[in-house]
């Protein structure tokens, strides 16, 4: 396995369901091994049958203590979900990647591959309404310390510990 997608996901399984087919059909042609790990911080049902779907693994995070009542949940950040992702990884190289993130360029998992020990990627991307760009989120001319998509080194992602989940915002 070269490259790991990991992405969380908290109650949105059509956004899902968009983002894992732009996966598909932009990587269609990739001569880049890949698998894709999606983390559901709550109920899981309709996120697993959309995984299902799409041949990828899903993985239920879900803390006992933070159930207020059978339909109410503590939301937290994503964090956690990343790191629960990120232990199952098998690649080489993690694609961190938000489960609202469409791929738009063809062979994207290729391009976020390359990349030497030590440093990381950020892809460009733009937040899009009604098929035009609006907001330049990330990229080279917004180099902001998040990640929406990108990648790096699973070796350098363990070395500072994955995600640090005491942030409260994504």
């Amino acid at each position: 396995m070269e490259v790991s997608i990991c992405m969380p996901t908290f109650k949105r399984p059509e956004i899902l369901k968009n983002t894992l087919r732009s996966i598909r059909e932009n990587n269609a042609n990739s001569d880049v091994e890949y698998e894709i790990i999606v983390a559901d911080d709550g109920r899981c049902e309709e996120t697993a049958q959309v995984c299902e779907s799409f041949s990828v693994t899903c993985l239920c995070v879900v803390r006992e203590d933070e159930w207020i009542n059978e339909i109410e949940y503590t939301y937290r950040n994503p964090s956690a979900a990343r790191n629960v992702a990120y232990s199952y990884a098998r690649g080489n190289i993690v694609v961190c990647q938000s489960d609202d993130v469409m791929h738009m360029t063809e062979n994207s998992i290729s391009k976020l591959a390359i990349i030497p020990p030590g440093e990381f990627n950020i892809a460009t991307v733009w937040n899009v309404k009604d098929g035009v760009q609006t907001k330049l989120y990330t990229g080279k001319d917004n180099p902001r310390p998040f990640f929406f998509l990108g990648s790096l080194r699973i070796e350098d992602l363990f070395a500072i510990g994955g995600c640090d989940e005491e942030f409260t915002a994504p």
